[in-house]
């Protein structure tokens, strides 16, 4: 079923530093994200300043990729204070070649995306062909900064 990719709906890079999401539509209609969450480590201690705490951190790779659910129905109930996203559905872990295809098929499926989703697009599918290292020249280190 999930290897029967058939139509892409959106690539996006995550706000959490660099971890990819491609959501797609199935054979059967329903729609999944096939999930890369990136993996950071901090370099030395967080250092204080005027603005707060910033820290420096390294890209270590990538975690297994997951397939998550987007049914809303599957998902956590909204309350007053908290909205789940379409990544709060169920989710299960995916082989990096079960990844592979899933990726490849969306590749091939890829039409209309804009030059930054053709870019994360081409990102995630480097990082789903080295089984989770990162993509060749992409930026390793960064600095993390949170306020007081």
């Amino acid at each position: 079923m999930l290897d029967e990719v058939r139509r892409l709906i959106d690539v996006e890079m995550i706000r959490d530093g660099g971890s990819f999401a491609a959501r797609f539509e199935s054979s059967d209609g329903a729609q999944y994200i096939l999930f890369t969450k990136i993996r950071l480590a901090g370099v030395g201690p967080p250092q204080k300043d005027e603005h707060g705490y910033h820290q420096d951190m390294e890209l270590i790779g990538y975690d297994e990729p997951i397939i998550i659910d987007c049914d809303p129905a599957k998902r956590p109930q909204d309350t007053e204070n908290l909205r789940h996203s379409v990544l709060s559905g169920p989710a299960s872990r995916v082989p990096w070649d079960q990844a592979l295809k899933i990726i490849a098929k969306i590749g091939d499926l890829a039409q209309g995306l804009d030059s930054t989703q053709a870019k994360w697009l081409k990102q995630m599918t480097a990082v789903v062909e080295g089984k989770g290292h990162p993509p060749p020249a992409s930026k390793t280190r960064s600095t993390w900064h949170r306020p007081h």
